[in-house]
């Protein structure tokens, strides 16, 4: 038996064509990738080599240490830095407080509500202290306080054992801090409040006939300045001219009857007259007397006033001629003709001194009693009422001063509170106050708007500083005051913090109840930089922390 084996493919044989272009690729591939890697190789390097020598610079200050620190045989120089208070550690006073004593702890005032007082602890100011200066602020610091509820510090805040250090001057400069005087300033604290002026209703007058009747003639225009009894118009009221008519016919019914019983009396005695006909003839002279007394007071009651006595012993015609013109002034008398001229003339008459600012009426008009013809004023004192806020009427008194800016007018007019309203207003929660002006001048105008200003305190040397270099640091008032011994050469560059109590703000500068005094030097811009380091190191803490 034999097996036949298939033939052995020669080594050395061509390969078929389509078969050697697939392994040609795949090894070109291979190589191409290998020498790209090979390529990156130096850059990293390089770049490494980089890295590294930026970091070891960083952490050398690019420089090269010496032999002795290379080999180990000597221990690197340690900083003169305090990285806590951002100075030199051996001049750092807040670490070494031998080297700048701080001033005696004091503690809390419980009179001015602020830590370190220099009003009662006048050794703690950075300035020399005059002791009558200090007594007129201690008593200013008084009135301020006893007026109103002032904002409040801590009795807890230790802010004020701080201090704040810098390495030198040209550091201050340089970090953007600047400084300023405490000064003196006169101080207004006032409550303000919207207003508007209107006539003294006590002097002004709206007036209507006291009689229905026609306008027979107007005498007053608007604007008119006029004085008390100055006759405005005269009405043509039939109700005059019936009670004139009635008391002509009436006095002389009673002068009738007088006459009669004057000359029946003597007959009663002699005998001759019954005694009832005397007695009915006296009775009908006191019934036409109280018939006068009734017409006259009607008369009087229109504003037509005279007295009977006038007219004794006169005749019935004399009355009526009497009674024609009753209550005009002699100069129109003189300008009325009396055969032309009605007798049921009515005046009407300015009831006191002031101005015509209001005028509804026209010859030929009928009017009724109920209409206002002429509206008086006298405009030499004005009312000036405002409306404060409920929670500020406490503070309020009658007497105290109170300035008005009207609006459109340049100057401010001044007067005082002469009435406090017991309501308050239902809808604005406000109470209703009232000023007298003085307006002699004539420049304030009725129903004006503005801003008025009650003044509860004035103070002429009140102690101020810049608004901007009082903080509000969570439980306390601060201000940052420079040392006095800043400018020595060899004195540290410190600032205190001291707790204040501001008053009143105005135009940019705040008062100072207590807590600083005039010449210290406090700071102004730039104080956030000090603000920083003061919490930097606080962090945690919190305002008051003990």
């Amino acid at each position: 038996m034999s097996t036949t084996l298939p033939p052995q493919r020669d080594s050395g044989a061509a390969e078929p064509s389509g078969t050697r272009p697939a392994t040609d690729s795949a090894s070109s591939r291979t190589t191409g990738w290998g020498r790209r890697l090979l390529g990156w190789i130096p850059p990293l390097l390089v770049f490494g080599g980089l890295a590294a020598f930026g970091y070891w610079g960083h952490h050398t200050g690019w420089t090269i240490p010496k032999v002795s620190v290379v080999a180990g045989n000597a221990e690197p120089v340690k900083a003169d830095w305090c990285e806590d208070h951002s100075v030199p550690e051996s001049r750092c006073v807040e670490c070494n407080p031998g080297l700048y004593p701080p001033p005696e702890d004091f503690g809390w005032c419980r009179e001015h509500g602020v830590q370190q007082c220099p009003l009662d602890h006048p050794e703690v100011a950075e300035v020399d202290v005059d002791p009558q200066e200090l007594e007129k602020d201690r008593l200013r610091a008084e009135r301020a306080l006893a007026l109103r509820p002032r904002d409040e510090n801590g009795f807890g805040c230790g802010f004020y054992r701080k201090r704040i250090q810098f390495a030198s001057h040209e550091a201050v400069q340089k970090a953007g801090v600047d400084v300023d005087l405490v000064m003196r300033a006169p101080v207004v604290e006032t409550i303000e409040a919207s207003g508007e002026i209107r006539y003294d209703q006590t002097r002004l007058a709206r007036l209507s006939s006291k009689a229905a009747g026609t306008v027979w003639r107007v005498d007053a225009q608007l604007g008119d300045r006029v004085r008390q009894g100055d006759v405005l118009a005269l009405i043509d009221a039939a109700e005059v001219g019936r009670l004139k008519t009635e008391m002509v016919e009436t006095w002389t019914q009673w002068e009738f009857q007088r006459e009669t019983y004057s000359r029946l009396a003597p007959l009663v005695k002699q005998g001759s007259v019954p005694e009832l006909r005397a007695l009915e003839s006296k009775a009908g002279v006191r019934e036409a007397w109280t018939r006068i007394r009734r017409i006259h007071q009607a008369l009087v009651n229109l504003g037509l006033p005279f007295r009977l006595e006038e007219l004794e012993g006169q005749e019935s015609e004399e009355v009526a001629d009497y009674l024609h013109f009753l209550g005009l002034p002699e100069s129109i008398r003189n300008e009325l003709d009396p055969a032309t001229t009605p007798s049921n003339l009515i005046p009407l008459r300015a009831p006191l001194d002031g101005v015509v600012v209001d005028r509804d009426v026209v010859s030929g008009e009928v009017v009724e009693t109920s209409e206002v013809l002429f509206t008086v004023a006298d405009n030499d004192r004005m009312w000036l009422l405002l409306n404060v806020p409920l929670e500020e009427s406490s503070l309020l008194q009658m007497g105290l001063p109170v300035e008005f800016e009207a609006d459109g007018m340049p100057n401010a007019v001044t007067g005082e509170l002469t009435w406090l309203s017991t309501t308050v207003d239902a809808k604005t929660r406000t109470v209703l106050v009232r000023a007298e002006l003085d307006n002699s001048d004539g420049r304030l105008r009725d129903e004006t708007f503005g801003t008025g200003r009650i003044i509860l305190r004035e103070e002429s040397d009140a102690i101020v500083v810049p608004e901007e270099s009082i903080h509000w640091e969570g439980c306390c008032h601060i201000a940052f005051v420079r040392n006095r011994d800043y400018f020595e050469e060899s004195a540290p560059k410190v600032f205190e913090i001291r707790t204040v109590r501001p008053g009143v703000t105005q135009d940019g500068k705040t008062e100072i109840i207590a807590g600083v005094l005039p010449g210290e030097v406090i700071v102004t811009s730039g104080s956030s930089v000090l603000r920083s380091q003061l919490l930097r190191g606080n962090l945690g803490e919190g305002c008051c922390a003990e």
